[in-house]
């Protein structure tokens, strides 16, 4: 089975949306952008660097954007960063540790091809440490920003 992983970097604040100071016209940007990539690269999953724990106060509306993606097109979605608890019981403490344990959810993940989305400062290591662990990788926005993204 080929597992292709399609990555957009960006700053973590887009994730979880207008409760964390983005105004309500960037969020809508980005919610556009990660929905026309589904479309134009046949998306089944959603995946990301974040974890319960890392929704922060947005945590209260259920999700982040990508969830509410993932629900509203009946795709997989998958929060891969460790939360507190498991950080501590596994002695995650680094970020090549943390990588790591995103690599491990995605070899479970039933979502593929996947788009992936982790801070902008990760898609360097995690796409090397994807490719090296047999998965496609395709880096579809190095670190989308408001009115500065590209456009895969």
């Amino acid at each position: 089975m080929q597992r292709h992983v399609f990555l957009v970097g960006t700053d973590h604040r887009y994730q979880r949306g207008v409760a964390f100071g983005v105004p309500d016209s960037v969020f809508a940007d980005f919610r556009a952008e990660l929905q026309r990539l589904i479309s134009e690269h046949a998306i089944r999953g959603l995946a990301e660097e974040m974890s319960h724990d890392g929704l922060g106060i947005h945590r209260s509306a259920g999700g982040s954007l990508a969830f509410f993606i993932a629900r509203e097109l009946g795709l997989s979605h998958r929060y891969c960063d460790p939360t507190r608890a498991e950080r501590e019981q596994d002695s995650i403490t680094t970020l090549e540790q943390r990588e790591r344990h995103w690599l491990t959810e995605l070899q479970s993940f039933p979502g593929f091809p996947c788009l992936f989305i982790l801070g902008a400062d990760h898609v360097s290591s995690f796409s090397s440490l994807l490719r090296d662990s047999g998965f496609t990788v395709s880096v579809l926005v190095p670190d989308w920003e408001p009115d500065l993204h590209f456009k895969a």
